[in-house]
C-alpha cells in the first residue's frame, strides 16, 4: 500500500512541475495575454469511460499555441476490482485560420496515460502501469464573442494506449 501512495504522489509532483514549467516558459515569452484555462469533459474509447479535465493554452504566435491538459477518467469497478485512469497531454496547436466564429487548429503531441486497479477485497493487491503516445488530431474554439470560448476536440493516440478521444469544453481568455 506504501508503494502506491508514494507512485500516486510521485505521478501528481511530476504533473505539477510539468504544468509549472509550462506556464514559466510562457510568462518568460510574454504570451501572458494570449493565454487560456480551462474545464472539460473527455470520452476515451480505449478505457471506454467519461472524464473531467482541466486545460491550459498557451499561444506563442498567431498561429501556434502550446496546450497541456490532465484528465481524470471516472473510475469503474466490478465485483472484486477498481479501476481507474489518468491522462497528461502536452500538445501543439496549429490554427489554421482564426476568422468567423470557428478557429479550426490541428493537434499534435504527447499523451501519457496511467492506469491502475485495486482488488477491493483480500490483501489489497494492486497494480499501476503507464503508457506514452503520440496525439494526433483536430480541434476548434468558438469565438462567441467574450472571454469565454466554448471548444471542441477529437484526437487519436498512437502507442500502446491507442484510442480516439472526444473532448468538449470551455476555455477563459486571461
Amino acid at each position: 500500500m506504501r508503494q502506491i501512495t508514494t507512485k500516486i504522489i510521485n505521478d501528481m509532483k511530476k504533473g505539477l512541475m510539468f504544468f509549472t514549467l509550462i506556464g514559466a516558459l510562457a510568462l518568460s515569452n510574454g504570451v501572458w495575454a494570449q493565454t487560456k484555462v480551462g474545464g472539460f469533459f473527455g470520452y476515451g474509447s480505449d478505457v471506454d469511460q467519461w472524464g473531467i479535465g482541466g486545460i491550459a493554452e498557451f499561444g506563442l504566435n498567431d498561429k501556434w499555441a502550446i496546450s497541456p491538459s490532465l484528465l481524470f477518467y471516472f473510475a469503474e469497478s466490478n465485483s472484486n476490482y477498481k479501476y481507474s485512469w489518468y491522462e497528461f497531454n502536452v500538445n501543439a496547436n496549429y490554427y489554421f485560420f482564426k476568422e468567423g466564429v470557428a478557429n479550426l487548429y490541428g493537434i499534435g503531441g504527447l499523451n501519457y496515460i496511467v492506469s491502475k486497479s485495486k482488488e477491493k477485497f483480500g490483501d489489497e493487491n494492486s497494480t499501476s502501469n503507464g503508457e506514452l503516445g503520440l496525439n494526433l488530431g483536430m480541434g476548434s474554439n468558438f469565438d462567441i464573442g467574450k472571454k469565454i470560448l466554448p471548444f471542441v476536440e477529437m484526437k487519436f493516440v498512437l502507442g500502446e494506449a491507442d484510442q480516439l478521444g472526444i473532448f468538449f469544453g470551455v476555455k477563459y481568455s486571461l
